[in-house]
């Protein structure tokens, strides 16, 4: 049976959760946050999502020397495995804007904007131009949501600026993906993309609307 003290600390902790559940529920963006997602969207419609992915490259640098070569091998092959599998959810079903592929080994080289030869097709392997230009970017990858976000822990594609900082809403900034179901994640991702796209159009229709009737 549990103690008296473990069934506080259970109380406790269930009503913290229900309290950042309430806070969630009753989120409202300020105008700052409003006129950032709208910003962000703007970006994405006028350049390009950039989808980091993971290599595992330190942890397999390590294992090569301790002399782990098959450790390190079997690494290597499940992130060619996943990284190819994520291309193809993203190559099938994101729609919303352009996207290229980069490995995060590339990532200083996007930092200081040296991207020529950075991106890689669907067989990983890396492509001589310099696809991006000057074209605005976000940045999405599978990783962690962070903090202030209510949901921080939470293995999600995850949608950040040019300077790798994480959105925030009431931009579609992240998506649960389940292991493995990369097509679906993605699907999801590109129809929340669509959705808030549309609101963003319907706001600003009625807001012309309404001055057209006071300058009227």
């Amino acid at each position: 049976m549990l103690s008296s003290q473990n069934k506080m600390k259970n109380v406790y902790l269930l009503i913290t959760v229900l309290f950042i559940m309430l806070l969630a529920s009753c989120y409202v963006a300020s105008k700052a946050e409003i006129n950032e997602a709208e910003r962000c969207l703007n970006t994405l419609k006028q350049g390009v999502l950039l989808v980091r992915l993971k290599t595992g490259s330190n942890q397999i640098k390590l294992l090569r020397q301790a002399g782990k070569n098959a450790e390190a091998d079997e690494i290597a092959k499940f992130w060619e495995t996943e990284n190819k599998a994520i291309i193809k959810a993203f190559s099938k079903e994101y729609t919303f804007s352009p996207v290229l592929f980069f490995l995060n080994t590339s990532t200083d080289s996007l930092r200081s904007r040296k991207t020529k030869g950075i991106f890689i097709n669907d067989s990983l392997q890396r492509l001589p131009d310099d696809l991006l230009g000057n074209r605005p970017y976000l940045i999405a990858e599978l990783d962690e949501l962070e903090a202030p976000s209510s949901n921080f822990g939470l293995p999600a594609l995850v949608v950040r600026d040019s300077t790798f900082k994480q959105l925030r809403r009431p931009f579609p900034f992240f998506i649960r993906m389940q292991f493995r179901n990369y097509e679906s994640g993605v699907f999801e991702f590109n129809k929340k993309l669509l959705e808030y796209s549309q609101r963003v159009m319907r706001k600003k229709e009625k807001q012309g609307n309404k001055t057209k009737i006071i300058s009227q």
